[in-house]
């Protein structure tokens, strides 16, 4: 078994090899690192063939994950249910994405999937009145600054996350699927057209090559690191649930980056031994060889588990600069930083208060 490749990897790579090879430290750190990336529940789907033969301890830990995963498909299909009826008089499509779409497409690899989120998307002109009916039946907008709020509204693909005052529950309503200011640009007429409506629902689902095209910008065009592999996986997983695969060469044309399904493609080959069609191998092969390399080395160090500060670096600057153009980035980075300090000084300032109002006065 390698040494340097993400233990989670090798194990969706080949779950039977990885039962077959691994030892007890093998069996500790795939623990450990599902859990990290909320893979238990997805990992325990696949150990079933295996399940008599390996120790109960080890087990037990990708059941509850799986346990967990089904209280959640539980909770999902209440929250859906009232939204239902939020939605009920609508005129205009709303589709589930991301975690909710990957549920309801009903991909045996999602069914031990979990999410912190229900994502939602609207054509942009109607999420005014989307955030009027939710705020009605008792979500509110969970941003703390004025700035944060110019940040979703003007700058991102999405409004400001909505909470339900009572249940807890989180909504991200989105009206495009990439940063709006980015140069990275997303056809999302043809992602709604492409949709299908839910029998009997106002819930619509994006086509499931789409999904993969989304799949690919959220993981190579972001800025964040921590949640590397667990992107990996669904891409991965996600990829093999697609019957019409000629359809993800077709589906790239969304954005003015195919690249990106390149990338995505290309690192499927190279990290999973996903066999690609000629004519996938033929899409990867048009796009820039160098990137291809520089892209697929730097994921392989952020997913090896060592602490690589240079490649976290470099992808945390090059997902910003996709995201923004420089003097944007630069102007959020000082008022990000400045709002911070603020929210610091306010939080010792009240706390010195506490202090003063509660040490006692005489020994």
């Amino acid at each position: 078994m390698g040494k340097s490749m993400n233990v989670v990897i090798r194990f969706f790579k080949d779950p039977s090899l990885f039962v077959q090879q691994a030892t007890p430290a093998h069996w500790t750190q795939l623990v450990h690192q599902c859990r990290e990336q909320a893979l238990l529940g997805s990992a325990y789907l696949y150990l079933q063939p295996y399940l008599e033969e390996l120790p109960a301890q080890i087990v037990s830990h990708f059941e509850s994950g799986k346990i967990y995963a089904d209280k959640q498909q539980q909770t999902l299909m209440r929250e859906l249910l009232v939204l239902e009826q939020v939605f009920a008089e609508i005129d205009f499509p709303i589709l589930l994405v991301k975690g909710v779409a990957y549920r309801l497409h009903k991909f045996a690899f999602a069914a031990g999937r979990v999410f912190s989120d229900l994502d939602l998307l609207v054509p942009a002109t109607k999420v005014q009145p989307t955030v009027e009916l939710l705020q009605s039946a008792g979500f509110m907008d969970s941003t703390e600054h004025d700035y944060d709020r110019r940040y979703y509204l003007e700058w991102s693909h999405q409004h400001p996350p909505l909470r339900h005052y009572t249940r807890g529950s989180e909504i991200d309503l989105h009206h495009t699927i990439f940063f709006a200011k980015s140069t990275v640009h997303v056809d999302i007429h043809k992602f709604i057209e492409n949709s299908t409506r839910l029998n009997g629902s106002c819930f619509s689902l994006p086509a499931a090559a789409d999904m993969f095209v989304h799949s690919c910008l959220h993981l190579l065009f972001q800025e964040e690191y921590h949640k590397i592999t667990k992107d990996l996986v669904d891409l991965h997983e996600l990829y093999k649930s697609i019957d019409n695969k000629a359809a993800i060469i077709q589906s790239a044309a969304l954005t003015n980056k195919p690249e990106v399904v390149a990338l995505g493609l290309h690192l499927l080959a190279t990290l999973f031994n996903v066999e690609l069609s000629k004519e996938e191998m033929a899409f990867v092969s048009r796009q820039n060889r160098l990137s291809r390399l520089a892209v697929a080395y730097l994921v392989r160090k952020l997913t090896e588990g060592c602490n690589n500060r240079l490649a976290k670096l470099w992808w945390v600057a090059r997902g910003h600069l996709i995201k923004m153009p420089w003097y944007l980035l630069i102007y959020h980075s000082v008022a990000k930083v400045w709002f911070l300090r603020q929210k610091k000084q306010k939080l010792s300032q009240y706390q010195q208060e506490i202090d003063k109002n509660t040490r006692p006065h005489d020994a």
